[in-house]
């Protein structure tokens, strides 16, 4: 977990944080930035990992919709199609979406946005969701992501 937090906070390393409860996103992105940690992008494509209070259905959901699978060459068959002839589709399936993205009660999850590894992650719940409480708790979470926290003298 160490090297994985190290080399996540290495210059040029980008980072996009999805929507948390009480605003906890904001505080995080404040701390990374302040710090001068990594870079915070709004655009998830910019993003090299990816900060989420959730994992599960919900999270891969959100990951469907932000980075959609490349979709395959469209064959020249399927493009001559003849005139009057209807297209034949399968019906689509929406994944089961959580209404609420935020609210994970405290754990904090690194994710590789390309393989889709949690290579880091903590627990430290806030007191309360006072904007003092909220910061310092997300100054913790950065403290702990920097290289060398959590090694033991």
């Amino acid at each position: 977990m160490i090297l994985a937090a190290a080399a996540f906070c290495q210059d040029g390393q980008s980072v996009y944080i999805m929507r948390m409860g009480s605003g906890f996103d904001q505080y995080l992105a404040a701390q990374l930035t302040t710090g001068k940690m990594m870079r915070v992008v709004t655009d998830p494509q910019k993003a090299d990992f990816i900060l989420t209070d959730r994992i599960g259905e919900a999270f891969e959901a959100k990951l469907a919709e932000l980075y959609p699978p490349e979709k395959p060459p469209v064959e020249k068959k399927d493009a001559e199609k003849k005139d009057g002839e209807k297209e034949k589709r399968e019906p689509q399936v929406l994944p089961k979406m959580s209404t609420n993205m935020g609210g994970g009660k405290g754990t904090v999850f690194l994710v590789d946005r390309k393989t889709k590894m949690v290579t880091w992650s903590t627990f430290l719940r806030p007191k309360n969701a006072s904007p003092e409480e909220l910061n310092r708790t997300a100054r913790k979470v950065v403290e702990q992501m920097k290289p060398g926290a959590g090694k033991k003298s």
